[in-house]
């Protein structure tokens, strides 16, 4: 059955409709869909620049001016006593964060014990690609000699992705 034109004030939203011009007011956001990265082993490392931990996901938009929510959720782990761990996400290989990151966590105290600290990210990102792309969980240590950990004890930590439509 073809309408030209809706004459009625109610509409039977279970039929099927097929539209010609232009549809306005129907609203964007649309939850296209979601990815999900996960690491359960132990990522370490001493560099005072940001390395990469292997928590990643990767996602293909599906236009080109879709919006990338990206959100991350890990273990920390850092010894106490003038040391501070950092954390961005990546995008390919560009900081999605400006400056020192998304995150860090410092104890100045001199105990040797460690810090967990669970810390969790997030990002909207406007990626303007149609090609694959990875979102990376980096890390650095304070002051580039001391270890700082991710993934401590065999925990289970994420990264999802999620593409917003237009």
């Amino acid at each position: 059955m073809a309408i030209t034109k809706i004459q009625s004030e109610s509409l039977n939203l279970a039929d099927d409709f097929a539209f010609t011009g232009t549809i306005t007011g129907a609203g964007g956001g649309k939850l296209l869909q979601v990815v999900e990265g996960v690491k359960t082993t132990e990522f370490s490392t001493t560099s005072g620049t940001y390395v990469a931990t292997g928590l990643l996901v990767n996602i293909t938009p599906s236009s080109t001016s879709s919006k990338i929510l990206v959100i991350s959720s890990a273990m920390y782990i850092h010894t106490r006593g003038d040391i501070a761990v950092y954390g961005t996400i990546f995008r390919d290989s560009t900081n999605l964060s400006s400056g020192n990151g998304f995150f860090y966590h410092y104890d100045p105290s001199n105990n040797a014990d460690e810090n967990r600290i669970p810390a969790s990210m997030q990002v909207l990102d406007s990626p303007s690609t149609t090609s694959q792309i990875t979102y990376q969980v980096y890390i650095h240590s304070g002051n580039g000699s001391q270890t700082v950990k991710m993934t401590p004890s065999n925990l289970r930590n994420s990264i999802i992705a999620m593409e917003i439509g237009a």
